[in-house]
């Protein structure tokens, strides 16, 4: 459900999203998930000690003072568990005949008398599918137009995603009868900005909204359930989750940038070279400038090449060739080295983010 905020109340709102999505803006009040100095504005929440499968021990939580009801969880999931999603969302979800944008759905007709993947099929310009790819419904499916579920246009919700949401709620221990049945996968590309909306049309808004952030990070900007607040920053890395609820549940939220990083630093405790000590910057705007501090030595490196199409920390991130080569070869018939080539491209320029709901009540 996207809503442009309109009128002289939402002022606060349209500033804070022109100033974030702006690459060279202050990122200080930001809140960088991956920053201790930044959580330590943040209240930490007793976890329920329950044996862990899909989540990770190591698992934190925090809430915000002013936002009640709004969970953020750092660790949430298991390396093993992210590894997993990043294939559903990469492989098996957009081959699968979900409901997904209209660019990739207009055309499987074609799909079907090809027998092509989304990976494979081409438009009439030569641009593969996967690259206009930008959401997939599981479960109830959203009619955007409306901006209403179809109760009788319903598809599984894939158990992985399921027993995610289930088991990071019930590790908070607020929510016992949550039974998610509904998820909406956003492709975002790096020039891709989401304008302050609010999730408020499933038909049991009781229930918590779990979302879960893969891939690039992203900023996300929260406000209230009114567009005349000023909303907070959050930098979301890979892996971090949000949990809305409460109050919180009907929030006004936006997505006014996504980096062309890996790993950001955060501003808020930068070395007197201005990057934190250890970290890469993989440069935002030109592309030609990386900079590298060396843990050892303290030294300092600037290398002036020309920006490469995979970011250099992309296997960290999603796995390694071996974790997907046997289930490459299960979609598509491209040569499996030169697909996980092509899918380590469009990982480094893409930050997925699924969002899963419970739409029907108990």
């Amino acid at each position: 459900a996207y809503i442009m905020c309109e009128g002289e109340r939402d002022d606060a709102i349209r500033r804070a999203f022109r100033s974030y999505k702006d690459p060279d803006c202050d990122l200080s009040a930001v809140i960088n998930t991956r920053c201790r100095e930044c959580t330590e504005r943040l209240r930490p929440v007793p976890l329920v000690h329950d044996e862990e499968m899909l989540t990770n021990p190591k698992m934190e939580v925090f809430t915000m003072y002013h936002h009640p009801g709004l969970f953020i969880v750092r660790n949430g999931m298991s390396q093993n568990t992210i590894k997993e999603l990043f294939k559903a969302v990469y492989l098996r979800f957009p081959v699968d005949k979900n409901m997904s944008s209209k660019s990739v759905r207009c055309n499987l007709e074609d799909l079907d008398k090809t027998q092509k993947s989304v990976w494979e099929a081409q438009t009439e310009t030569g641009i593969y599918f996967i690259d206009k790819l930008r959401w997939i419904t599981l479960g109830y499916h959203f009619k955007w137009t409306e901006r209403e579920y179809v109760e009788d246009f319903c598809t599984d919700l894939p158990k992985l995603l399921h027993d995610i949401a289930v088991e990071i709620v019930s590790r908070i221990g607020e929510f016992p009868n949550f039974t998610p049945d509904t998820a909406i996968v956003n492709y975002y590309h790096r020039a891709d900005r989401i304008a302050f909306h609010q999730d408020e049309f499933e038909w049991d808004m009781s229930k918590p909204l779990v979302s879960i952030s893969i891939g690039l990070p992203g900023l996300l900007l929260i406000g209230d359930d009114t567009p005349s607040t000023a909303p907070d920053g959050l930098l979301l890395n890979s892996g971090d989750i949000i949990i809305m609820s409460g109050s919180s549940r009907t929030s006004y939220h936006a997505v006014p940038r996504v980096f062309a990083t890996c790993h950001v630093s955060c501003p808020n405790h930068r070395t007197r070279n201005g990057v934190t000590s250890g970290e890469r910057d993989w440069s935002d705007n030109s592309g030609v400038k990386r900079v590298y501090n060396c843990k050892k030595s303290g030294a300092r490196f600037v290398s002036e090449r020309k920006r490469c199409q995979v970011c250099p920390d992309i296997e960290d991130l999603i796995g390694s060739y071996d974790d997907y080569e046997d289930e490459i070869r299960t979609v598509t018939e491209i040569p499996p080295q030169v697909f996980y080539k092509r899918l380590t491209e469009f990982a480094s320029r893409t930050r997925v983010n699924v969002s899963v709901r419970q739409v029907k009540g108990s």
